[in-house]
């Protein structure tokens, strides 16, 4: 496998598309900075530099699905998956080579924003609020996270052959995770009661009641909507870049669950799959 992993590493080097999010995370992570402190520049308060550090997870995590689908299903397009079967590569050795490549694309993405934000951030911003063990938490958590995507994105770029087919069902599959956990971020936000205003006509005084509201979620269905918004990886993505957790420790585990589960169904899936 490590033939198969030199070659991926080779042309991962001279990949534009890997380049261009590369660049576009660097970029980001200039820009996010320097524009919260100009927002704030004339009250005399510093940004923080955790406003904005893990604001690269939501970044990442969309310029995944795009490298994913692309990368690998360049593969397919070209003829060279098929051309490693023919030569007497295994099956399972190629499938791990484009998952690796592809984690190590998505945690370079990550490390770059990191690195640049802090560069830029430290000389402007007032050091971390967080106490370290929450940062490492959150840390673990944009680490894993790029990791789960991965996995979910390289399983479909091997089991779908059309590149063009794959490229736009992982960006499709991104946005829909991501708009899926604001829905249920939303859902879990709502208040368990709201002011209602009665005025009475004759002497004109306002009366307010507490009344309660019918959509908040209480008891079995909140644990549910809970667990799927802190185990699905489009809540993880909110809850990181905003640092907005009640269960940020349990995170980076669901994402490994994440990253095992897809991992082996697409074993399975391509070790059956008929390649032409």
């Amino acid at each position: 496998m490590s033939n198969l992993l030199s070659a991926n590493f080779i042309r991962l080097r001279k990949n534009k598309c890997f380049w261009g999010c590369f660049l576009f995370m660097a970029a980001a992570a200039v820009y996010v900075p320097v524009m919260r402190c100009i927002s704030v520049a004339n009250s005399g308060y510093k940004e923080r530099l955790d406003n904005g550090f893990f604001f690269g997870t939501l970044f990442v995590s969309i310029l995944i699905a795009v490298f994913c689908g692309l990368f690998t299903g360049t593969e397919y397009s070209d003829g060279t998956i098929r051309n490693k079967l023919i030569i007497g590569h295994r099956r399972t050795h190629i499938y791990f080579s484009y998952l690796l490549t592809n984690v190590f694309a998505g945690l370079a993405m990550q490390a770059v924003y990191f690195v640049v934000f802090l560069c830029i951030g430290t000389p402007l911003m007032e050091p971390f609020s967080l106490n370290t063990k929450t940062l490492l938490c959150f840390i673990a958590i944009a680490v894993m996270l790029p990791t789960a995507l991965s996995a979910i994105f390289t399983m479909l770029a091997m089991i779908i052959s059309s590149k063009a087919t794959v490229g736009v069902i992982c960006v499709l599959s991104i946005f829909l995770m991501i708009i899926a956990g604001t829905y249920i971020n939303f859902r879990l936000r709502e208040p368990e009661t709201y002011t209602n205003y009665s005025f009475t006509p004759e002497d004109g005084l306002r009366e307010e009641l507490e009344e309660k509201n019918p959509r908040y979620l209480e008891g079995t269905e909140r644990e549910v909507y809970q667990f799927l918004y802190d185990f699905l990886p489009g809540g993880q993505v909110l809850q990181c870049s905003t640092l907005d957790s009640k269960n940020a420790p349990r995170l980076p585990v669901y994402s490994g669950i994440i990253f095992i589960i897809s991992t082996a169904a697409g074993i399975i899936i391509f070790r059956q799959k008929d390649i032409k």
